[in-house]
Order: C-alpha cells, then structure tokens, then sequence
C-alpha cells in the first residue's frame, strides 16, 4: 500500500492531506502530529488538516466546520503547567442551603463568561465566587462541532467541590458529580463553534453562601471550547452576584491530565437568589 502526503506552507498557514491512520511526519522544526488543529475534516477516506503555526502555542482555529469524521483521540494541543499537589478537605457536595433574604425579583437571572473560544480540550475548570446568597441552577457550555457527531454514549458531566480547585486538578476526591446528560438525549440542537448550547436544569441546585467560592469541572467526551485568559484566579466576569473567575482547561477527566493554565470557561451560569 502506498500512502502519500502532501504539505505545502503559505506565510504561517500549513495545509495537509493526511490519509486515516497515518500521523504526519516531523523532520527538523517542522509541524509535530501533537500540533495539527483539524479545521476541515472531510468524509472517512481522507482528512484535510489546515493549522496555525504559533511561536510556542498552538490555537484552535477561528472557524470549525465538520462535514464527516472520526472520533478524535484529543482535540487541540495545549502547553500544560504543573499540578500542585492537594489533601481532600472532604466535601458538601452541591453546597447547603444559605439563609437567604431575597423577597423581590429573585428568580431567572445568568452570568455569561464569553462565545470566543479560540482554543479547548476535554474540559474546564474554574471558580465562582457568591456576592450574595444563590443557587445554580444551571450551565450553558460552548461544545466542541464534534458534538454533532456525538455517539451514543458521548455524555457531559459536571462536577463541584468546596473553595479551590488547585491541588485537585488530577486528584477526584473531594468533586461530586452534579450532572452527567448525555448529548444525544439534550432536548436543543448543539449550536457548535461561537455558540453555547444549554445543559439542561442540574437534579439539584448547588447553593453559594455569600463570601464562599464554589468550584466546577465542566467536561465533555467531545471536548469544549475556552479561551485564552491572562491571570489564573483572577475575575473574568461579574455581577451583583456572583464573580467568575479564570481557571484551567484539563485534556482528561482527571486521571494524568494535562493542565492548561490561564484558561476561561466559555459558558452561561443560571441562577437564583435566595
């Protein structure tokens, strides 16, 4: 069998035409296979691979458009930071009641962090910080196109834990899985790249007491969009309620992970007042 590939380079773009199966050739300070970012995935004989080159990162590009493919082993390649190590202070799970003292237009109010993506991998992590008493109530999360080739067991889950996130980027103790959908079974259409697609209402709400912060881990079996941020920790988006802070992406759920830092979670939060 002859495989043959071809690649030519136009100022900093690079367009291949990889054949399935078959990983691209690295010689010298050219392209690594961990580097391709599929923009244009074509039906199941060949794959047409169109990626940015950057100086030390690699983005996701600005228009994703997926006529056929197979399953991706990840989605983009990322430059990881360490982990920090961490002991579980056990958890609440979804939080407890806060006492509240909201009588007038309390209900149906959400916090957008940003649609821009412009990089992604497997999931998000990131923190919220409670201004006054509130339960979340729901998310809204900016899934990866290859959401509409999602299979049947294709799912996103969300998970919370008390305070912070870091030290337990790799480590499971301490999270509570709050919502496990699967994208098949989602009563909307996933709207795919510059859009957010709804998550359907958590079993539970997750209550925030003011002064308290909250974490979540959104991941998806077909990866999510986020976007670059510039200060891990720092407040990205707020309101009268609530902050949100810049987090991590993560390549896997948990188990050896890689850990992409500052990264913001492209997504809604729902919430009520208490």
């Amino acid at each position: 069998t002859i495989i043959t590939i071809m690649m030519f380079k136009l100022s900093s773009i690079s367009v291949g035409l990889l054949l399935p199966g078959v990983s691209p050739i690295s010689t010298g300070n050219q392209y690594v296979p961990s580097a391709w970012t599929p923009l244009i995935l074509l039906a199941s004989r060949a794959t047409l691979h169109v990626m940015a080159q950057e100086d030390s990162d690699y983005e996701a590009p600005e228009v994703s458009t997926i006529i056929a493919k197979p399953k991706p082993v990840s989605l983009f390649e990322d430059i990881p930071k360490k982990a920090k190590a961490g002991k579980s202070k056990g958890s609440k799970g979804g939080g407890e009641s806060c006492v509240g003292g909201c009588s007038v237009d309390c209900l149906d109010f959400s916090l957008e962090t940003t649609e821009v993506g412009g990089n992604g991998q497997s999931g998000n992590m990131f923190t919220v910080t409670a201004l006054q008493d509130l339960e979340i109530t729901s998310f809204a999360a900016h899934l990866d196109d290859y959401a509409f080739n999602a299979t049947e067991l294709d799912s996103v889950r969300v998970y919370t834990r008390e305070g912070t996130y870091e030290g337990f980027e790799q480590n499971s103790s301490g999270w509570e899985l709050i919502h496990d959908v699967l994208i098949n079974d989602l009563d909307v259409d996933v709207d795919g790249y510059g859009n957010l697609t709804e998550l359907e209402d958590f079993v539970e709400p997750v209550f925030i007491c003011a002064g308290t912060n909250r974490s979540f881990f959104v991941y998806s079996d077909v990866g999510v969009y986020y976007t670059n941020g510039a200060d891990e920790g720092s407040v990205f988006v707020a309101d009268a309620a609530m902050e949100i802070l810049e987090g991590v992406g993560l390549s896997d759920e948990f188990n050896n992970t890689g850990i992409f830092s500052p990264r913001v979670w492209n997504g809604e939060v729902r919430y009520n007042l208490l």
